[in-house]
């Protein structure tokens, strides 16, 4: 699956940091089952929770994961079971749960206690308990689900249906909804279209009908649409639209909503943003409502992140909000600016924030200040110590009173496998009657044998004033990873292999390799072994991850290397590390001057050609000439630059043999020899002089009366 993982490096030499960050989108491949495995195991895992407070004590156990059902990975699971008591209301207590998914290209059906989706309009994110299935042919989808809500109020259950089409840029779905809320039964359903018609401008849009919940004889009606455009320099602007009458027995009811927002960078490194939202509730203001909300809001800010990593966002708002019943709880409005820096230095980071602003109540006249203050420092020596402080003061209206926060945090990895952390943090009212709360968190972890873990959770709330809650809750877990088998392996065959340090005496083997196989991926041992099991019949190709076994070092067979796999076979691979060496070189032309330039002419038979051949002076180097290396296994080829330079990196060890392609040459000059063999050695650095040397040729003389020339070549 995709995951984002952000990489940060930081030096230091003298008086003079640096610092470097960089996040980018991983694919993290699952490692397969170590070993020899009869069955296809699912990843899983095991815990095993102990809660306690003052009014409320259990046992909690949960087995959950998720994998495929084959080793095909035709069909994917995942299921969960949590229980057996509903300690939901613990601080670290979680609700019994249970759900098992099995989907695959074609559908998937769930059961058990999931969020129910359905449209925009109809249904999001119900936690209920109930079963749903979807099922997907070429352009068309159909769906449907039921279920329970599992809260007491209100009290929903539901029926749903919907089918869709994709065509030509064009996804269309039809919803249907039953609906049983507190005993109220109603109907609706929906069309929603979303447009790929124009790659820069996604649009979506749903309108929806359903029977009142004022009067079940009439029809409610909502609609709701999204639109996007990409703007030239990278601006993006976007607006959506949400509208509800009142009645609709909808995900939205009796209210009406509006937000538009526009992004434009400025700079590489400064952006503006600003935003405007409009929203009502109690559309027909029916006073038998406790509130008849009128909101209007808008937002801009510009974004910096200056030279030496110093980061200033300054964000201005404005409020109006107001309720629109004839006798108004409240009529108000705000404006503020906020303004956030952050400054990383080498172990320390810097932070602060200030708002201001002042507030108006249009309905008696009155007014005050709006005043936010606060900062915080972090301290980190290394990646395995990090220490805040933070401190806020300030208040937001004329019934708030001053509060001051302060907070102290702690995270420590002392030893391997082990992570601490800590906080505290306190809160009054310094110029109101002592109204305040001190809160103190533990959270301790332990790693061992992998992926066994052993936690502890604490926390301790305390309150001034007498008659709110106050207690202390803890948690003691031990979690454990399981391989849960779904099904017996057959014919499938295996890779196993060693990977080893040839250079060391007794070639012992290397640890922590990573290795690949057409997209599963292992890990070798401690003694360097490794093993690939259930994998289908035919040709496959093994990688070595270059990082795990050093950028200068090369393995002594070519990857990938292909391997042939047979049904119910385990096929041994033996792969030797060795340093890279490196082979460079010139092709350079020799001769006498321009002399030269059409050979060397000598009497037949005379001894002044091998007095020319070693008088030839170095002239220049030969580009563009094609160099051949080649071994019994492998064959590579380079071509020689402007200086006749040339040059093979991450050679392996063994005996190679250097070719030069002759055609390449200049007219009427040959190689010194046709090959070279070098027998290189691991991590050497071999350096070849190939000399190109004018042409011998016989001059034949005639005597007819003239004296021509006439030549020939032997």
């Amino acid at each position: 699956e995709q995951q984002w993982l952000t990489v940060r490096a930081e030096t230091a030499v003298n008086d003079l940091q640096s610092a470097a960050q960089t996040t980018s989108m991983v694919s993290v491949v699952p490692r397969p089952n170590q070993g020899d495995d009869l069955y296809h195991r699912v990843p899983s895992r095991l815990a095993v929770r102990y809660v306690g407070a003052a009014e409320e004590n259990g046992l909690q156990m949960e087995l959950d994961g998720s994998g495929t059902l084959d080793s095909r990975g035709n069909y994917q699971v995942e299921y969960k079971f949590r229980g057996p008591r509903d300690l939901e209301r613990h601080l670290y207590g979680l609700r019994d749960e249970y759900f098992v998914s099995v989907k695959n290209q074609s559908g998937e059906l769930q059961v058990g206690d999931l969020p129910f989706n359905l449209s925009p309009l109809t249904e999001r994110n119900r936690l209920g308990r109930g079963a749903k299935g979807v099922y997907r042919s070429g352009p068309f989808v159909l769906g449907a689900y039921s279920f329970a809500s599992r809260a007491k109020y209100p009290d929903v259950s539901e029926n749903a249906a919907f089918v869709g089409l994709a065509a030509r840029g064009l996804d269309t779905r039809l919803n249907f909804l039953d609906k049983t809320a507190s005993g109220v039964r109603r109907s609706l359903g929906s069309l929603s279209i979303q447009s790929r018609f124009f790659r820069h401008t996604p649009m979506e849009a749903e309108i929806g009908a359903g029977q009142s919940l004022m009067n079940s004889q009439k029809t409610a009606y909502a609609l709701r649409g999204r639109i996007g455009r990409d703007l030239p320099l990278h601006a993006r602007l976007s607006a959506e639209k949400s509208y509800a009458q009142p009645g609709f027995p909808g995900y939205y009811s009796n209210q009406d909503h509006s937000n538009v927002s526009l992004f434009v960078p400025l700079r590489s490194r400064t952006h503006w943003q600003t935003s405007y939202n409009y929203f009502i509730q109690n559309l027909e203001r029916d006073t038998s409502r406790s509130t008849a909300l009128r909101e209007q809001q808008v937002l801009s800010g510009v974004y910096w992140t200056l030279p030496f990593r110093t980061q200033i966002n300054l964000d201005v708002e404005s409020i109006f909000r107001r309720d629109a019943l004839p006798q108004q709880d409240y009529h108000r409005r705000e404006q503020s600016a906020n303004l956030r820096v952050r400054q990383p230095f080498r172990w320390l980071t810097v932070g602060g924030q200030i708002r201001e602003g002042t507030w108006r109540d249009p309905s008696n006249g009155a007014s005050g200040q709006l005043e936010r203050f606060g900062g915080n420092l972090t301290l980190s020596p290394d990646s395995r110590h990090s220490y805040t402080f933070s401190y806020q003061t300030g208040h937001s209206g004329s019934q708030s009173r001053t509060n001051r926060i302060f907070g102290l945090s702690a995270s420590l990895r002392p030893l391997a496998g082990l992570f601490f952390s800590a906080s505290w943090q306190t809160s009054d009212y310094p110029d109101h009657t002592p109204y305040g709360s001190r809160q103190l968190a533990v959270d301790a972890r332990y790693t061992f044998l992998r992926r066994h873990t052993f936690s502890l959770r604490y926390r301790q709330l305390e309150f001034e004033e007498e008659y709110l809650s106050r207690g202390t809750s803890w948690m003691i877990s031990y979690e454990l990873p399981l391989g849960m088998p779904v099904g017996r392996q057959e014919k499938f065959g295996a890779v196993k292999g060693r990977i080893r340090d040839a250079e060391r005496t007794g070639q012992a083997g290397l640890p922590n390799v990573v290795l690949m196989l057409d997209g599963k991926m292992a890990l070798t041992d401690r003694k360097g072994n490794f093993v690939f099991p259930a994998l289908e019949p035919g040709v496959h190709y093994l990688q070595v991850e270059k990082s795990s076994i050093g950028l200068d070092r090369v393995a002594s067979r070519r990857v990938p290397l292909e391997v042939k796999v047979r049904g119910g076979r385990t096929e041994m691979v033996d792969l030797g590390i060795f340093r890279g060496a490196t082979l460079c070189g010139e092709v350079a032309l020799f001769g006498l001057g321009a002399a030269s330039a059409r050979g060397i002419f000598v009497e037949a038979d005379s001894t002044m050609a091998h007095d020319a051949m070693d008088s030839l002076n170095y002239l220049y180097g030969l580009s563009g000439i094609e160099v051949e290396l080649r071994s019994e296994s492998e064959t590579r080829h380079a071509a020689t630059d402007c200086n006749g330079r040339f040059r093979f990196d991450e050679l392996r060890p063994g005996r190679w043999t250097l070719a030069i392609a002759s055609a390449d040459l200049p007219p009427f000059h040959d190689l010194e020899s046709e090959t070279y063999v070098v027998e290189i050695e691991p991590a050497s650095q071999n350096d070849f002089a190939v000399r190109v040397v004018p042409r011998r040729r016989s001059v034949i003389i005639v005597d007819e009366g003239k004296v021509p020339v006439i030549s020939k070549r032997r």
